[in-house]
């Protein structure tokens, strides 16, 4: 296994969502549970072997690329995330 290939979908957890109308300045925060590292992501870039497709206000969907296959998967804010709309 190379560093490339991490994250994982599963080693990561959504903290936070910081969310543009247009989508365009729209950040995204992980992270990473096993090494505790801190992902700052925006549309369109990438982490590991995914690729930010779209930030929503309590979610985020990826593109991964895995064995010559592109899927989709999302990450969404667990229930117990407080989340502040002003």
């Amino acid at each position: 296994l190379t560093d490339d290939l991490r994250p994982l979908l599963s080693d990561l957890k959504l903290v936070g969502v910081l969310y543009e109308a247009s989508g365009r300045r729209s950040v995204a925060i992980f992270r990473d549970v096993l090494t505790n590292a801190q992902y700052r992501v925006q549309t369109g870039m990438a982490l590991g072997r995914m690729r930010v497709a779209q930030i929503k206000p309590r979610g985020v969907i990826f593109t991964i690329d895995e064995f010559g296959l592109s899927r989709q998967d999302s990450l969404m804010m667990t229930d117990t995330t407080k989340v502040r709309i002003r």
